[in-house]
């Protein structure tokens, strides 16, 4: 559920803002699906170049994790920030394009160009007149000194850059918001993948330039590590520049993105691998980690929610049926593979099957009292037949199903539950998957399970182990990545799963609310 400060901070818009995305949107096709996006990052880098610095070596090296993203979003952002801090943050770039534009309200075509270059020309002088037209007057510059420049990371911007530089009828705005030297007059210094040239740069400039703000795009190599330069700014290196250099360094953002199904897993590792090896503090300290729920992502990219219902089995039960419950509980908790058990506990729906899950009981454990083993089995026959029955069948309607258990149910059962779902619930052919059909795989631009059916019914459950070395992905907590017109509906059976699940439910959301605070 999204938090009403959340859908307040994706909406706060000033007039900076607007007249910012005004210009990105002749130059980047996403800007509309992405202003959500936007504001939102807009928002956090607000935060931190206006905080105020309590002492010179007050270093913040935030974190900012946007997973579930669309494959554009990326992109986006960092062209966004490029616009932000050269023409808002910086005086001089901004004087400077206002200016040739108002020298030369006109497109200037040197004589025997080809139509790249024509084009060229024309993309050059729309952004100038965009940035004329839409940056006012009113609209203020972020305070920044004369001697004040940023230094900003990004491949994708780097390769346009050098690109422009270099190949006639090539252009890209950023050639004209960044330069690649502390001699350039603009206030946004683009850099390389060489960490060695970095240094040099600041060692030569000695401190006559001070670089508050370093923003830095993340992005991986093919043998999947984030490129040295990022690794590189450490807290100990800008310290060192600080220090030797007087850089006057107060923050280093880190942006970072993930196409890949939302995980929570994925966000603790990345936490885990970012935190210690980049900012170099203890993992349960760091206050400048930054990242988002699914619901978030789903909000700012404005998508539809995927249709997964979840039904709760056994909430309210009587006194006698809850001690019923507590009493086996207590005989088979320490019966081996306990949680296989209770997963075949939840689809017995047929007296065979029942009958020969009590055999199973009492074989595993001598001691279970098999009086009290009648009263369960038969409070969770009631169970199904009064109430879980008529809504799988309204559910079913029919249609083929995909049903979902754990990987080592018993075929016995499974061939039961079949019959049952076939002869009282109406479906119309039933396939068996695990947890792991559910994992994306990436199919060109998308990502896709392996299930074929468009119902799924998941009756098992999987703790989800978040923070483990062995954490199990898909589980019953991450929510599921569906294709097109596929439709989950996950039985909660607590009967039977509780208290298990209930503990396993409240460990995901306390780690979801630690990783995320």
């Amino acid at each position: 559920m999204l938090h009403d400060n959340f859908i307040k901070t994706a909406k706060q818009e000033g007039p900076e803002f607007k007249a910012l995305l005004n210009i990105l949107s002749s130059l980047n096709l996403h800007t509309k699906e992405g202003r959500k996006l936007l504001c939102v990052l807009n928002n956090i880098i607000d935060y931190y170049i206006n905080r105020e610095v309590e002492y010179s070596d007050d270093v913040k090296m935030p974190i900012v994790y946007f997973p579930l993203c669309e494959d554009w979003a990326q992109m986006l952002c960092e062209e966004f920030v490029a616009l932000k801090m050269s023409l808002l943050w910086g005086k001089s770039t901004r004087t400077n394009i206002l200016s040739s534009y108002k020298s030369k309200p006109f497109i200037y075509l040197p004589e025997k160009v080809n139509k790249k270059e024509r084009e060229a020309c024309s993309k050059h002088f729309r952004f100038k007149r965009d940035v004329a037209k839409y940056l006012t007057d009113d609209i203020l510059d972020m305070p920044s000194n004369a001697n004040e420049k940023c230094f900003f990371y990004s491949r994708t911007l780097s390769d346009e850059y050098n690109l422009s530089l270099k190949t006639k009828g090539h252009y890209h705005f950023i050639q004209d918001v960044v330069g690649d030297s502390f001699s350039t007059e603009k206030s946004l210094i683009i850099l390389n993948g060489d960490e060695d040239e970095v240094y040099k740069k600041i060692e030569k400039n000695d401190g006559r330039f001070k670089i508050p703000h370093i923003f830095l795009f993340l992005q991986k190599n093919i043998d999947g590590r984030n490129i040295q330069l990022c690794m590189k700014m450490q807290r100990s290196t800008i310290k060192e520049y600080n220090e030797d250099y007087d850089a006057g360094i107060h923050n280093v953002i880190a942006f970072l993105f993930s196409q890949k199904p939302y995980r929570l897993q994925r966000i603790y590792e990345n936490k885990h691998s970012l935190v210690e090896r980049w900012q170099r503090e203890k993992f349960a300290e760091t206050r400048d980690f930054i990242s988002f729920t699914k619901a978030e992502m789903d909000y700012l990219f404005e998508r539809q929610e995927p249709c997964i219902d979840f039904y709760e089995l056994g909430c309210e039960i009587n006194a006698e049926e809850y001690q019923i419950k507590n009493t086996f509980d207590f005989m088979i908790q320490d019966i081996a593979h306990e949680v296989k058990l209770r997963n075949e506990l939840a689809i017995c729906f047929t007296d065979q099957s029942l009958s020969k899950i009590k055999e199973e009981i009492l074989n595993l454990n001598s001691e279970v009292n098999e009086e009290y083993t009648d009263y369960f089995l038969q409070l969770i026959h009631n169970e199904y037949k009064t109430e879980l029955t008529e809504i799988l069948y309204n559910w079913i309607k029919f249609h083929e199903i995909a049903v979902v258990l754990d990987y080592n149910i018993d075929v016995y059962y499974k061939k039961q539950l079949k019959f049952f779902l076939q002869s009282k619930c109406g479906a119309s052919s039933v396939n068996f998957y695990t947890f792991k059909n559910f994992k994306a795989h990436k199919d060109g631009l998308v990502f896709l399970n392996s299930i074929h059916e468009q119902k799924i019914l998941v009756l098992s459950m999987l703790n989800h182990c978040t923070g483990r070395s062995w954490a199990i992905y898909p589980n019953s907590f991450d929510q599921y990545h569906l294709n097109p017109g596929q439709s989950v509906l996950q039985i909660n059976n607590k009967i039977v799963f509780d208290p298990r699940y209930s503990w396993y439910s409240y460990r995901y959301k306390e780690q979801l609310r630690l990783l995320l605070t």
